[in-house]
């Protein structure tokens, strides 16, 4: 953006109560374009998992009734979602990555719909697809789910407050889980109802024997039998991690662990110091 002559608008009001929704913002007028928007994305409070741009000046247009979007989301420990990028309310960029979503499978029509994780989508985004694939287009659609979710209560809680088991009924054929039954049975630690379970086909774990040809040494210890520890994004992995690093030092088992990319810095930091001198975990 060339200089200007501009002047100050206004600040907004900053309000615990309201923090969800509102920012700290100023406001500059631009005569030739754009209004400009100047914040600052402090890594704190409510905000403390974000990763990009974290302690950094945020600098956003506004073009007509929105900022200049981005469609990035994330999932707050009690199962709500935040913008991990533009200062606006969740619920904002939630209707844009829906009615974007839906504008994709009109023009694709495609034959196979797998969605990831939550049935409905990230606060019910996927519901207008959803609907219309129904209605309007004959096709496949499957639930993706790793095999082990969340905390037992967790998540059986989060299942019945997404009315997930309905959605399932109304319009998925299938539930694949990425996993072994023998290792552990999704669909019975999580109570999924009886009907839900008949269209469960458990799919194994993925063989990265041809991604290991590309990489010698990873090929090379994964030879030999290991304990592998995955925290998912990472967000809240904290616990977890601690807990296998403390494992490992007692038993000195073969591991790796995997701090995921969401994990705040401080915590990955925290993680490392006290796996260092932990031998045979990497």
């Amino acid at each position: 953006m060339s200089p200007f002559n501009t002047k100050l608008l206004g600040i907004d009001n900053y309000n615990d109560a309201i923090a969800d929704e509102e920012y700290v913002t100023v406001k500059v007028h631009n005569p030739d374009g754009d209004d400009v928007f100047v914040g600052f994305n402090r890594k704190s409070g409510i905000n403390n998992d974000v990763e990009e741009g974290a302690n950094q000046v945020t600098v956003h247009t506004k073009n007509g009734e929105r900022y200049a979007h981005s469609y990035l989301v994330a999932k707050r420990s009690d199962g709500s979602y935040k913008s991990r990028v533009l200062k606006i309310a969740a619920d904002d960029v939630l209707k844009l990555r829906s009615k974007t979503i839906l504008a994709a499978v009109k023009a694709y029509r495609p034959n196979l719909f797998i969605v990831d994780k939550v049935a409905g989508g990230a606060g019910g985004e996927l519901l207008k697809t959803l609907k219309w694939l129904a209605k309007s287009h004959p096709c496949n659609c499957v639930l993706g789910l790793r095999d082990i979710l969340d905390e037992r209560g967790k998540t059986i809680a989060e299942w019945q407050t997404s009315y997930s088991s309905e959605i399932i009924r109304n319009y998925f054929d299938a539930i694949w889980i990425y996993g072994d039954p023998r290792v552990f049975e999704t669909a019975k630690e999580y109570q999924f109802p009886k009907d839900i379970e008949q269209v469960v086909a458990y799919t194994g774990y993925l063989d990265s024997t041809l991604r290991l040809e590309t990489f010698r040494d990873v090929r090379e210890y994964c030879e030999k039998p290991f304990v592998l520890c995955t925290v998912g994004g990472g967000q809240d992995g904290h616990d977890l991690a601690a807990n296998f690093v403390e494992a490992i030092r007692q038993c000195g088992r073969r591991s790796v662990l995997l701090l995921g990319p969401h994990m705040p810095v401080e915590t990955r930091g925290a993680v490392r110091r006290q796996a260092a001198g932990v031998e045979n975990l990497h």
